[in-house]
C-alpha cells in the first residue's frame, strides 16, 4: 500500500494512506491510480527448424535404400552394397528421429517465446486503454470529481473496524484524555462540523494484525482511538514516551535495524487497515495539550475533506504553525541518556 508521511523526523507527525489525502488536482496522473508506463514489446525472433528440404531428402533415403540394401543382401552374390545402403538408410533413419526432436524442442521454445510477448503485447494494450480512460477523465471536471469522491468512498468502505479490548493508560494520558473529550463534547454540538467525533474509550485493536512480544502475540493496541461516525474514519493518536518509569528500558526509538518492536512497522499495519496515525511525545501532550488537540482537529477536518481546497502542503504547514513546538525523536542510545538525566520525571513532576 502507498502512503504518505509528514516529516517523521520529529514530533508531531502523521502517516496516512495515500488515497485518503483530498485531491485537488486539476487533472490525475496514471501514478495517482496505480499506472505506470508499460514499452511496447519488440516483435520476438523465432528460432529455426532445418527446412522441408532436408526431411523430405532423409525420408527418400529411407524408403529407397532401405528394400534395395535388402533385396542387394539377399539376392546379390556380391554382399558389400547391401549393408551399405541398410548403413545409409540408417543413418537417415538417426537423423530423422533427431531431427524431429529437435523440431519439438524449438518448437516449445518458440511456444514459451510467444506466449511471453503476448503477455507484454496485453499489458501494453491494457495501459494504452487506461491512458485513454484517463485522458477522457481529465477533459472533463465532472468526471474528475466524479473519479475522486468513487475513489475516496471505495477506500472509506474498505476501513476495518475496531474490536473491543480495555487498555491500560499512562498517567500522562488521563489527563490528555478527559481534556480532549470536554473539546470534543464541545465540538460536537457545532452544527458547522460535518463529522461528529466519538472517543473509543476501551481501546481498540485490529484483529486483523497481531505483533510478536518475547513469547506471546497481542493485538495492536492504540494509546486514544478516535472514529468520526458520519465518514467512518478511524484516527490512532500515540503518545510516544522516551523510556519506561519503572524500568528505565529504552521505548519508540528509531534508527535500530534489528528492532522487531518498531513504531514504523506497527504504523505500517496499521494504516493497512486505511486508518490515520497521529504520533505525539508525551512531552508535548503535558505541556502543550491545547496546540496537540488543535492539530488533532484540523487533522479531522482535512482528511475529512472539510476545509476547501486545503493542500497536503499547506495543510503540513498549518501542522507547524498550529500545532505544538517540534520534538526530535530519539535513538536507543539517546533514550538511555534522557533515563540517566531523568528528564522524563522532570516534566511528569510539574504536571503533578
Amino acid at each position: 500500500m502507498e502512503f504518505i508521511t509528514t516529516n517523521d523526523g520529529v514530533y508531531p507527525f502523521i502517516i496516512s494512506p495515500k488515497f485518503l489525502i483530498p485531491k485537488f488536482s486539476k487533472s490525475i496522473s496514471p501514478e495517482d491510480i496505480g499506472i505506470y508506463p508499460v514499452d511496447k514489446p519488440k516483435e520476438p525472433k523465432y528460432r529455426t527448424t532445418p527446412g522441408d528440404t532436408l526431411a523430405g531428402i532423409s525420408l527418400l533415403i529411407i524408403w529407397i535404400c532401405f528394400p534395395f540394401g535388402i533385396m542387394m543382401t539377399i539376392f546379390v552374390e556380391d554382399k558389400g552394397g547391401g549393408p551399405i545402403m541398410l548403413l545409409i538408410s540408417l543413418f537417415a533413419f538417426l537423423y530423422q528421429r533427431l531431427q524431429n526432436g529437435w523440431g519439438k524442442l524449438i518448437e516449445n521454445e518458440n511456444s514459451i517465446i510467444r506466449n511471453n510477448y503476448n503477455s507484454k503485447l496485453h499489458e501494453w494494450k491494457t495501459y494504452q486503454n487506461e491512458i485513454k480512460r484517463i485522458q477522457s477523465i481529465n477533459s472533463d471536471q465532472e468526471k474528475l470529481e466524479s473519479f475522486y469522491t468513487n475513489e475516496r468512498n471505495h477506500a472509506l468502505k474498505n476501513i476495518i473496524q475496531h474490536s473491543s479490548f480495555v487498555s491500560k493508560k499512562g498517567a500522562s494520558e488521563l489527563p490528555f484524555i478527559d481534556r480532549l473529550k470536554r473539546k470534543m463534547i464541545e465540538i460536537n454540538q457545532i452544527q458547522s462540523w460535518k463529522s461528529k467525533i466519538e472517543i473509543i474509550d476501551n481501546g481498540g485493536i485490529i484483529p486483523k494484525f497481531h505483533f510478536p512480544t518475547s513469547e506471546n502475540y497481542r493485538p495492536y493496541q492504540p494509546d486514544i482511538l478516535l472514529k468520526c461516525t458520519n465518514s467512518g474514519m478511524y484516527f490512532d493518536i500515540e503518545i510516544d514516551e522516551p523510556y519506561t518509569l519503572e524500568k528505565k528500558q529504552p521505548i519508540h526509538y528509531i534508527n535500530e535495524k534489528n528492532n522487531s518492536y518498531s513504531d514504523e512497522k506497527r504504523d505500517f499495519e496499521i494504516i493497512q487497515s486505511n486508518w490515520v496515525v497521529i504520533r505525539f511525545c508525551e512531552e508535548q501532550i503535558i505541556k502543550y495539550p491545547e496546540k496537540c488537540i488543535s492539530l488533532i482537529l484540523l487533522s479531522i477536518k482535512f482528511f475529512n475533506q472539510q476545509i476547501p481546497n486545503l493542500s497536503f502542503n499547506i495543510f503540513v504547514a498549518r501542522m507547524i504553525l498550529d500545532g505544538p513546538p517540534e520534538v526530535n525523536r530519539w535513538t536507543k542510545s539517546e533514550s538511555l541518556v534522557l533515563s540517566f538525566k531523568k528528564y522524563r520525571e522532570k516534566y511528569l513532576n510539574k504536571m503533578m
